[in-house]
C-alpha cells in the first residue's frame, strides 16, 4: 500500500479547507474560530450542520480536530462540510511536536454512497491492541468524500483519516460472554406463543452488555441452544459461586414469583434482537414475572419488558413482598444518567431491592417530590431524581434548566445560531415538543432549546407568566443583555439576550422594554437595544443633537435642517431607514437609528385640521422654528441652508409653516415671499380647490384680504366670504347658488385674484386705477354659496354624506349634471323671504325649484341672509351662468326704479348682455330679489353664459366670460363709492 508522509499542518489544511465560517449572528459574516485538538471521555452522537438530524458517532477516545463554539458544543470536519457534536466530556490536548508515525496525505478523488452503516477505523494498530482501534460511525443514506489507494479506501472525520470499512467492530467481552441463540428445541420447557410476544423473538436473544461500567459477568454463557451444559456453569452474577446445575429448581408456567440466588443478577431489555443489560436484581429478594420464557423470567420494566436468567433464581411465593404493584405506568420515562438503586418504602425505611444501570429508560407511574415511581418486576419501586433525566412528552408544557448556562438557538437560513442562555434551577413555558428540542416563544419568534439539558416541570415556581399580546414594536439588541424577572420584587435574571437580534416588545415602561420570554414577561434595559419602528407608529423622538433632516433641492437630497434631541415630531409614514415627514408641502427625511419611536403626547399643536396653502417663502439663511403652545417661544427645530417652504398662514410678524408634523413659528424678516399666480380658472373647478386658494391668497396678500366662514352647509363645508380693499363702501359678488353653475366661481376666483394683485403691484386693470378704487371701496366675494351641491355635480353622490338620499331624489340617475339644488333637494334661490308665499313649487325635494318647507330653512341660505344683515352692502350681484342676461327688476318705482334701470343698462355695455324688460323677470324667493325689496338698493342677476339649456357651463366658454365680466367688480365698487350717500 503505497504511504505518502504529511505534516500535521497539511492535515489541518485539508480539514479547514472543509470548514466554512460559523455563524455568529444573522447578516454578519463573523470571524472563524480557533481549531482545537481534543481527546473523546465518551462515546458521542454527530448530528448534521442543522443539529437536528444523526449522521453518525464519534468513538470513546478517539482524538480529533474540533472547533468549540460552545461549553457543550463542537464543530467538526464531516465529509465535505461540518457537523455539531453536543458534548462536553472531552479533554483539550496539546498539538504534538512531530510525527514520526506515517500519515497519509488525504486527497479525495471519489465519494461513495452509504446504502447500509459505514465503520471507520484507525491507520495502525495500537500496542497491547489485536485490531485497529474503531474511531467513527457514518449512518447509511448520504455521500462521503473517499480516496482510494490500492484498494483501500481513506476517509477523513474530524481532521482524522480513517480506513472505511462495511465490517461493524467486535466486542471481544461480548462475545466470549454472550450466549447463543436460544432457539426453540425439542427436550426444552417452552411456553405456548402469547399475545404481545412477538416483540421479542425467542428465535434470538443476544445478549449485549451495555453497562458502561463494565461489571463483571454481565451477560450469560454456556447456553447451548437452550439447553443447560451437564458441567457446573458461572451464573451471570459477579459472584464466584458454582451452581451444581442438579441443585436448580425447576419452574412451571404457573410460578408466579422468583428470588433471586445471586448478587447482582442482571436484568436485560430485547433491543432489535440483542439482550442489552439493563439492571440487576438482588440476592434474597423475590419478584414477580410475566411469564416463563424458555431459560429466562419474563418481568415487568415500567411499560417494557425485562429478562432475567433462570438458572440463578428459585421459585418463590412471593410473601416477601409489601410492595406489590398493579399500577398503569405512564408515558413519560426517565433515564439514568448514574448507576441508581430502587427502594421499596412499605415497611417505612427505604430499603434497596434492584438497581438500574446507566443509560437505562424506564417509564415511570408518577412523581413523588423528589422521587419517582416505577413498577419494576411487580414490584413499587422509588428512583431518587438526582441521578435520572426526564422524559418528555407533548403534553408537557413547563421545563426546568438543569445545567449552567444552556444555550438558546434560532434557526437562521437553516442553521442554528445561539441566540442567549437559560439559567440553572429556572423554569419556562415551551411552544411544543420539536424532536430533541423545546421550541420556545421569544417576542413574536420561535427559538430551540437542547432537551437533555432540562427536565420537564410544572411551572409552579414561574411568578412572571406572560399572556400579555406583543405589540407591533420591535427592539434590536446591540449588545449582550440580562432578562430579568421582578415579579418577586428585586431583579432576578432568569435568561441572556445575545446581540444582533431583533425582537417585538411588549411595551415599554420608563427606562426598561417589557417582552415574552419563554412564556415569562422580562425584562431589558434600554441601554442595550435599538428600537425598531412599526409601520403603525406615528411619532417618534431623536435620541441626539442636532439630527439632520433632508430635502430634496434641485434634485438632491440635501441637509436643509435639524431637529432638537428630547422633542418628539410626526411622521407621514415609514420609508425604510427612514422618517418621511411633512416640511410645508413638500416631504423631509430623517434617519431612523438616531430615534426612538413615541407617544407624541408632548406636542400641543399639531396641523391635522389646518389647511396647507400653495404659497412659498424663501428661507435664505440659518433660521429657528418655534413653537407658542405654551405661551412661550419654545425652539424645536431649525433650518440650516436656504430652501423654499410652503406656508399654512401669516401671523403677525411670523408665518405658520407645517414643521414634521407641528405648527411652527418663523420671522417673517428672516424670509423673502414667493408671489405666483395661483388660480387656474380654466379648469373644473372645485370647492377644495377654491379653499387652497383663498388660504394661499390670504398669505400671499395678508395686508389686502380678510378671509372669514359664514357658515357651514348641509354636509360640514365651511362657506367662505372674502374682502378685498381698504373702504368703508361695501359691495357684494357672489356664485354658485345653484349647484351646476359653478362656473361663476371660477369668476369669482379670477376676479378676486387679478384685482389683488393689480392692488399690489399699483397698476391699473381694465381702465380702472385698482389700487384708489379699492382704497375708497371693498368688494366681498361669496364664490360658492351651495358647495354640497357643486361637489355632487362635479363627483356625483359619493361626494355626499348620504348617498343613497341624493340618489334617491334624483331618481336614482347616477348622472347629477342636471342638479341645482342644495343637497336636500332644495333651490337655495327660492329661499329667501321675497314673497315666498307666492312661489310654485314642487311638492317634495328635487333637483331643482323645490323651495322648502319655509323659508331660509337651509343652512347656506339662513347663512348669505345673517351675513348681509350684518354688513352695509350698497349694492349686491348674485351670479348665474345661462342666457347672458341681467336681471335688475324687483317692484321698484319712481327714483329707485330709475337709478337701477340706468346702472342694468350701464352693465349691460359693459359686458354685452341684455338688461331683462321688468315684464319678463320671473319668479319669486330669489337673493337678489330679497335684498333689493328689504333694502332698497340695487340687486342684481347676471347670467354670464350664452344658454347651455340644464348643465354646467362648458370650460371653453370661459375666456369670453372673463372679457365680458372682468371690469364689473371695480365698476360696481367705484360706482358705490361715488353715490354712496344716496343709497
Amino acid at each position: 500500500m503505497k504511504k505518502f508522509l504529511v505534516s500535521l499542518f497539511s492535515i489541518l489544511l485539508v480539514f479547514t479547507s472543509f470548514s466554512p465560517y460559523i455563524a455568529k449572528a444573522e447578516g454578519e459574516k463573523p470571524e472563524q474560530e480557533s481549531l482545537t485538538r481534543i481527546q473523546l471521555l465518551s462515546e458521542v452522537e454527530v448530528f448534521g450542520n442543522d443539529g437536528e438530524l444523526p449522521v453518525g458517532s464519534i468513538s470513546e477516545e478517539a482524538v480529533l480536530y474540533a472547533h468549540i463554539i460552545a461549553e457543550d458544543q463542537l464543530k467538526i470536519q464531516w465529509g465535505d462540510g461540518e457537523a455539531i457534536v453536543y458534548s462536553s466530556e472531552y479533554e483539550i490536548l496539546p498539538d504534538p511536536e512531530d510525527i514520526t508515525d506515517e500519515q497519509i496525505e488525504f486527497l479525495p478523488n471519489d465519494e461513495v454512497e452509504l446504502t447500509s452503516d459505514g465503520y471507520i477505523y484507525a491507520l495502525h494498530v495500537l500496542e497491547g491492541e489485536e485490531n485497529p482501534a474503531h474511531i467513527a460511525t457514518i449512518l447509511a443514506g448520504g455521500n462521503y468524500p473517499i480516496m482510494t489507494e490500492e484498494d483501500v479506501t481513506y476517509v477523513m472525520v474530524g481532521g482524522t483519516i480513517g480506513v472505511l470499512s462495511m465490517t461493524p467492530p467486535k466486542d471481544s467481552e461480548s462475545e466470549e460472554e454472550e450466549p447463543s441463540a436460544e432457539p426453540e428445541q425439542e427436550g426444552v420447557e417452552t411456553e405456548p406463543e402469547q399475545e404481545g410476544a412477538a416483540d421479542v423473538p425467542e428465535e434470538e436473544l443476544l445478549p449485549a452488555d451495555r453497562d458502561e461500567e463494565k461489571q463483571s459477568d454481565s451477560t450469560v454463557d454456556n447456553m447451548d441452544k437452550g439447553k443447560l451444559a451437564e458441567e457446573p456453569v458461572k451464573d451471570t452474577s459477579s459472584s464466584d459461586k458454582v451452581l451444581d446445575v442438579a441443585s436448580v429448581n425447576e419452574f412451571s408456567s404457573t410460578d408466579k414469583y422468583f428470588k433471586a440466588v445471586q448478587d447482582n443478577v442482571h436484568i436485560y431489555q430485547n433491543f432489535d434482537g440483542k439482550l442489552v443489560a439493563v439492571g440487576y436484581v438482588f440476592q434474597g429478594q423475590e419478584y414477580e414475572r410475566i411469564r416463563n420464557y424458555g431459560s429466562w423470567h419474563e418481568v415487568k420494566f415500567g411499560n417494557g419488558k425485562g429478562y432475567v436468567w433462570k438458572a440463578a433464581t428459585e421459585p418463590s411465593n412471593g410473601t416477601s413482598i409489601k410492595n406489590k404493584s398493579s399500577k398503569v405506568s405512564s408515558s413519560k420515562t426517565i433515564t439514568m444518567t448514574q448507576n441508581l438503586q430502587v427502594y421499596d418504602n412499605s415497611a417505612g425505611p427505604l430499603v434497596p431491592f434492584a438497581s438500574i444501570q446507566k443509560g437505562a429508560t424506564i417509564n415511570i407511574v408518577r412523581k413523588m417530590g423528589s422521587w419517582y415511581e416505577v413498577n419494576f418486576s411487580g414490584r413499587e419501586g422509588y428512583i431518587y431524581h438526582t441521578g435520572v433525566r426526564e422524559s418528555f412528552v407533548a403534553s408537557d408544557k413547563f421545563f426546568k434548566v438543569m445545567q449552567n448556562n444552556v444555550h438558546v438557538y434560532q434557526n437562521v437560513n437553516g442553521k442554528l445560531v445561539t441566540r442567549g442562555y437559560l439559567e440553572k434551577d429556572q423554569e419556562y413555558e415551551r411552544v411544543r415538543d420539536y424532536g430533541s428540542w423545546h421550541e420556545i416563544r421569544i417576542g413574536n419568534g420561535l427559538a430551540y432549546v437542547w432537551k437533555e439539558a432540562t427536565n420537564p416541570s410544572n411551572g409552579s415556581s414561574i411568578k412572571n407568566k406572560s399572556t400579555k399580546a406583543n405589540s407591533s414594536q420591535t427592539i434590536k439588541i446591540i449588545q449582550n443583555l440580562q432578562v430579568y424577572d421582578n415579579s418577586a420584587g428585586p431583579l432576578v435574571p432568569f435568561a441572556r439576550i445575545d446581540a444582533g437580534q431583533n425582537i417585538h416588545i411588549i411595551r415599554k415602561m420608563g427606562s426598561w422594554y417589557e417582552i415574552n420570554y419563554a412564556g415569562r414577561f422580562g425584562f431589558i434595559y434600554y441601554t442595550g437595544v435599538q428600537v425598531d419602528f412599526a409601520a403603525s407608529d406615528k411619532y417618534f423622538q431623536p435620541t441626539e443633537n442636532n439630527v439632520l433632516v433632508n430635502m430634496r433641492v434641485n434634485g438632491k437630497l440635501t441637509g436643509v435642517g435639524r431637529l432638537i434631541k428630547g422633542q418628539e415630531y410626526e411622521r407621514i409614514r415609514d420609508y425604510g431607514s427612514w422618517h418621511e415627514i411633512k416640511m410645508g408641502n413638500d416631504v423631509g427625511y430623517v434617519w431612523k437609528e438616531a430615534t426612538i419611536p413615541s407617544s407624541g403626547s408632548s406636542i400641543r399643536q399639531t396641523l391635522q385640521t389646518k389647511q396647507d396653502t400653495r404659497v412659498k417663502v424663501q428661507i435664505k439663511g440659518p433660521l429657528t422654528v418655534y413653537d407658542n403652545s405654551s405661551g412661550k417661544l419654545v425652539s424645536f427645530g431649525t433650518f440650516s441652508q436656504p430652501v423654499s417652504i410652503s406656508v399654512v398662514s401669516d401671523y403677525g410678524s411670523w408665518y405658520e409653516i407645517n414643521y414634521a408634523g407641528r405648527r411652527g413659528y418663523i420671522s417673517k424678516s428672516s424670509v423673502e415671499m414667493e408671489t405666483f399666480k395661483l388660480v387656474n380658472p380654466r379648469q373644473n373647478y372645485s370647492y377644495n380647490q377654491m379653499v387652497s386658494d383663498l388660504h394661499s391668497l390670504k398669505v400671499m396678500y395678508p395686508d389686502l384680504i380678510q378671509l372669514i366662514t359664514i357658515g357651514k352647509s348641509v354636509d360640514g363645508r365651511d362657506i367662505y366670504a372674502v374682502r378685498l380693499g381698504k373702504g368703508q363702501t361695501e359691495i357684494l359678488l357672489s356664485g354658485s347658488q345653484h349647484a351646476r353653475e359653478h362656473m361663476t366661481t371660477n369668476l369669482m376666483m379670477e376676479m378676486l385674484e387679478t384685482y389683488t394683485t393689480s392692488m399690489h403691484t399699483g397698476t391699473s386693470f381694465a381702465g380702472f386705477n385698482t389700487k384708489s378704487v379699492l382704497q375708497n371701496a371693498s368688494i366681498w366675494f361669496v364664490p360658492m354659496i351651495n358647495p354640497d351641491g357643486v361637489m355632487l355635480v362635479q363627483q356625483g353622490a359619493k361626494s355626499a354624506k348620504n348617498p343613497q338620499q341624493v340618489l334617491s331624489i334624483n331618481k336614482n340617475n347616477p348622472d347629477f349634471s342636471a342638479w341645482k339644488a342644495n343637497i336636500r333637494g332644495v333651490d337655495l334661490n327660492r329661499q329667501y323671504p321675497a314673497n315666498w308665499n307666492r312661489i310654485n313649487s314642487p311638492s317634495a325635494p328635487a333637483n331643482k325649484n323645490y323651495k322648502g318647507k319655509t323659508p331660509l330653512s337651509e343652512p347656506e341660505a339662513l347663512a348669505m341672509y345673517r351675513f348681509v344683515l350684518s354688513r352695509d352692502f350698497k349694492t349686491l350681484m348674485d351670479y348665474h351662468s345661462s342666457g347672458e342676461l341681467i336681471y335688475w327688476y324687483y317692484e321698484q318705482s319712481g327714483a329707485q326704479y330709475d337709478r337701477d334701470y340706468k346702472l342694468a343698462q350701464d352693465m349691460a355695455r359693459i359686458t354685452g348682455y341684455n338688461a331683462v324688460d321688468p315684464r319678463l323677470t320671473p319668479g319669486d324667493g330669489a337673493f337678489s330679489d330679497w335684498f333689493t325689496m328689504h333694502y332698497k338698493r340695487p340687486g342684481f342677476t347676471p347670467e354670464i353664459s350664452p344658454y347651455v339649456y340644464e348643465r354646467p357651463v362648458p370650460i371653453g366658454n370661459f375666456n369670453t366670460i372673463w372679457s365680458q365680466n372682468k371690469a364689473i367688480g371695480l365698476f360696481l365698487a367705484d360706482e358705490a363709492y361715488k353715490n354712496r350717500d344716496k343709497r
